[in-house]
């Protein structure tokens, strides 16, 4: 018994020295680092911001996507007890929002939900109030602030399925030092990889408690980052101010349609808008709306109308079959000798009128009767060489398309003439066209983006000016711009005048589309430059079933007009 009794002893007092040398190194040797082993699984960071991405600037460096820190409403999914309860409650302080159903669907229930921006400090107190476990009002940098311009330019960002908000709604990888987010389409899809070069440049510590609940007293500390990746934005040739200004126009004028405005003597857009808008941080919204918002109608095609006359008139002009004081005579339509008949928009008849005069009056049997001197194959050249068989946007990516596609019969050549069948082409070509005109007969290439920049502003990569090309002489330039002063001082668009001189070409360009009513889509355009001496801005104005573009796109074009030159003057 006695030696049985010393064996246990022995045994206790062999584990008991065990248990003592491994406490003694638990605590003396590894217990620095065990601790901070235990620091950590209490203690997380998310970004201080859902989409840490480089900006998108205008010619002057500032943000036109209006990147900025609010306060955001984040939830925890894994800490509410009640979901439903919770989602009442937050209804009633902010109404619907517009994606709170991402709670019930989160992949990550430990991930926090972003459900709302820029919340106002009243609803802030609220939120507050209700002590919600799990609902916290936290201060993070968002992406598209409320004043975002040139959105269809800029484009917007989609974490793998196309309508998923990169603000709104789960954030999924808050924790992940690389969002999920990439460029869906604009701006955001062709520099997708410059943009997302970089890191969050702070982070917000968490601490849970050993059940996995967040600590909110010892929580949403800042933590900066020592070491980042610096950011790269994308500078546009856009100026914000102009661009400002241009949508505002639109916003009480436009429900849809597209503006561009553009430096004649360069090529450089300065300002291009479509309607109707869009809120890039809120896709889902329009995906199937009516008036497709997220189509971008500065690069959509369209029949031209009678703007195009003025590539039949240069061409016509500088190929020596017409003079600007040739007389012709409108009887209201023009009838080919195969039978088919176009019409004037004037049925009347203009009666008896120069060339010059045809062209301010927009009369269709004279421009048909020209166009068939010059010839389809003629005719095509000079479109081509105005820019309008392809797309160009210098440091842009377009899809191609085919936007001269007439036909050899006369009466093919004839609607093409005055800009229907055959021909399709999109406002931004129609503004680079115009310039050739304005800039006395040479192309430029539009040109939208200036380069990449590092965070102080060193470029890191220019995007060059594209093709710059003399198409018609200076003398023929010039006299087709009389011809266009002719159309606003005289002809169909008198209402786009300004006390500087303008100049252009209205169109009211048939869709083969009817509405509701069963009545002919027709839609509204103007294009023209200012001032009459020395042109150095573009305008072109689309309307989207405005009807008349002397009525509707001309007014439109003339308010830009008078902010251009103001803004100039002052």
């Amino acid at each position: 018994m006695r030696r049985r009794l010393n064996v246990v002893f022995s045994i206790l007092i062999l584990v008991g020295l065990f248990l003592a040398g491994r406490l003694i190194l638990i605590q003396l040797v590894d217990g620095d680092g065990l601790s901070q082993q235990a620091a950590l699984m209490q203690q997380r960071y998310i970004r201080n911001e859902p989409v840490p991405r480089g900006d998108v600037l205008d010619r002057n460096l500032t943000s036109l996507t209006d990147t900025r820190t609010g306060l955001a409403l984040m939830v925890f999914p894994n800490l509410l007890k009640n979901m439903d309860l919770v989602s009442q409650e937050i209804r009633s302080v902010f109404g619907e929002i517009y994606n709170i159903d991402q709670l019930t669907a989160a992949e990550n229930w430990e991930e926090p939900v972003v459900l709302n921006t820029f919340t106002s400090f009243e609803k802030v107190a609220k939120i507050q109030d209700l002590n919600l476990p799990g609902v916290f009002i936290v201060p993070l940098t968002i992406r598209y602030g409320p004043d975002s311009l040139a959105r269809h330019l800029v484009g917007h960002l989609t974490s793998g399925k196309e309508g998923s908000a990169p603000v709104f709604g789960q954030t999924g990888s808050m924790s992940k030092q690389k969002p999920d987010y990439t460029g869906s389409s604009g701006i955001e899809k062709r520099y997708d990889p410059e943009l997302s070069y970089g890191e969050s440049s702070s982070l917000w510590s968490l601490f849970f408690d050993a059940r996995g609940n967040l600590v909110p007293g010892l929580s949403f500390d800042k933590v900066e980052r020592k070491q980042q990746s610096e950011r790269y934005s994308v500078v546009l040739t856009v100026d914000g101010n102009l661009q400002a200004e241009v949508e505002s126009i639109m916003d009480k004028t436009v429900a849809q349609g597209a503006v561009v405005v553009m430096d004649a003597g360069t090529g450089a857009v300065l300002a291009a808008a479509s309607r109707p808008n869009y809120r890039q941080d809120r896709v889902g919204q329009v995906l199937d709306a009516e008036g497709a918002p997220l189509l971008n109608r500065i690069f959509n095609s369209y029949y031209p109308g009678s703007i195009f006359k003025i590539v039949v008139a240069a061409a016509a002009l500088e190929e020596g079959l017409v003079s600007p004081q040739e007389i012709f005579n409108c009887t209201g339509n023009y009838q080919f000798d195969s039978g088919l008949e176009i019409p004037c928009w004037n049925t009347d008849g203009h009666g008896e009128l120069t060339f010059a005069e045809a062209l301010g009056f927009s009369c269709n049997p004279t421009f048909i009767e020209v166009a068939l001197r010059l010839g389809r194959s003629k005719l095509l050249e000079y479109a081509r060489a105005f820019g309008l068989e392809k797309e160009l946007v210098t440091g842009y990516a377009l899809p191609g398309y085919n936007s001269l596609n007439v036909g050899y019969s006369a009466g093919d050549l004839g609607n093409a003439a005055v800009g229907q069948k055959g021909v399709h082409v999109s406002p931004l070509q129609i503004a680079a066209m115009t310039s050739v005109v304005a800039s006395g007969g040479i192309f430029h290439t539009p040109k939208l983006v200036e380069g990449v920049v590092d965070g102080n502003g060193r470029v890191l990569e220019n995007v060059l000016q594209g093709e710059e090309k003399r198409i018609i002489s200076a003398e023929t330039a010039r006299t087709v711009q009389a011809m266009m002063k002719l159309t606003t001082t005289i002809g169909t668009g008198k209402s786009a005048w300004i006390p500087e001189g303008a100049a252009g070409k209205t169109s009211s360009a048939e869709t083969g589309q009817v509405d509701e009513q069963g009545r002919q889509i027709i839609n509204a355009w103007f294009t023209g430059f200012i001032p009459l001496e020395h042109p150095k801005y573009v305008i072109t104005v689309l309307v989207e079933g405005g009807n008349y573009g002397g009525k509707v796109a001309a007014p439109i074009f003339r308010e830009i007009a008078e902010y251009l030159l103001g803004a100039k003057d002052s």
